[in-house]
């Protein structure tokens, strides 16, 4: 059985961001050992830190 299709507003967005080195090692690193990818984290680490600031 097919899922439904999401709508344009539910769909992820793309979008090219820039790292420094050592950031992207870090990232790379660390998405392996979880078993993630890296946008998963990304988004992931963005929630939490929007929580945090976006009071």
């Amino acid at each position: 059985m097919a899922h439904p299709r999401k709508s344009e507003e539910d769909k992820y967005k793309k979008m090219s961001i820039s790292f420094e080195p050592e950031q992207l090692k870090q990232l790379i690193s660390y998405r392996e050992r979880e078993e993630r990818t890296a946008s998963w984290v990304i988004r992931k680490a963005l929630s939490e830190w929007l929580d945090k600031h976006d009071s």
